[in-house]
């Protein structure tokens, strides 16, 4: 088996399938009560967690078994095995996120659209943390939750200024040099939460396989 990168994405050919295997990790980070663990928990469950989320998705969390094997993701000739790390965004925990994420083939930073402030967060909290212990080359997603409320305030034709847009987030992650921007609802929108890990999986798995083996889309999109 070779090693890739920076020390946790790995890959292997069997030679019965001729498959490449990538083992990825995947570190969601982003303020507290954002949507991180609703969103991490509608993927693996396939349903939006009825009650709030106490927390992350960790050894002392009542859904950590799900997390306990990763989960799969082909496409042509490369799978995906990913396995996640689930946060707590308050800042007394940077020693402990530094510990838990610094091995991380790709970042999730996350923020709630109807909440302009963690947004600026990603800018000036959350990405620099995450390059202090990433890898220089390590590709992040920016992620936009919880659109439900803001499709909702259109809808009403309430005051929606005080949103985030969905092109004020892909401009801003842009400028960040964010690998990719996507957005979701994980309360009403299971496809676009898939969306998420999915492109995820896929930036991971381009940054990470050699150059012979690249292809434009390794995984499913």
């Amino acid at each position: 088996m070779a090693e890739l990168r920076n020390g946790s994405a790995r890959r292997q050919k069997t030679k019965s399938s001729d498959l490449t295997n990538l083992r990825i990790k995947c570190a969601i980070l982003g303020d507290g009560n954002v949507g991180k663990s609703a969103m991490l928990l509608t993927y693996l469950t396939g349903k939006f967690p009825d009650e709030s989320c106490p927390g992350p998705i960790d050894g002392l969390s009542e859904f950590d078994h799900l997390t306990t094997r990763p989960v799969t993701i082909t496409h042509e000739n490369t799978e995906v095995e990913m396995s996640f790390v689930d946060t707590y965004g308050q800042d007394e925990y940077d020693k402990l996120r530094e510990r838990l994420c610094s091995q991380a083939d790709v970042y999730l930073l996350c923020y709630d659209v109807s909440r302009p402030a963690s947004f600026d967060r990603v800018k000036h909290h959350w990405v620099p943390e995450f390059r202090r212990y990433s890898a220089p080359d390590c590709p992040f997603l920016v992620v936009g939750l919880k659109t439900d409320i803001r499709s909702k305030a259109q809808a009403d034709g309430s005051d929606i200024t005080e949103f985030v847009t969905y092109n004020e987030g892909l401009r801003g992650s842009e400028a960040l040099g964010a690998t990719y921007y996507v957005e979701c609802s994980a309360k009403n929108n299971f496809a676009g939460v898939k969306r998420v890990f999915h492109k995820a999986a896929e930036k991971a798995a381009l940054s990470s396989l050699p150059s012979d083996l690249k292809r434009s889309s390794c995984v499913v999109s």
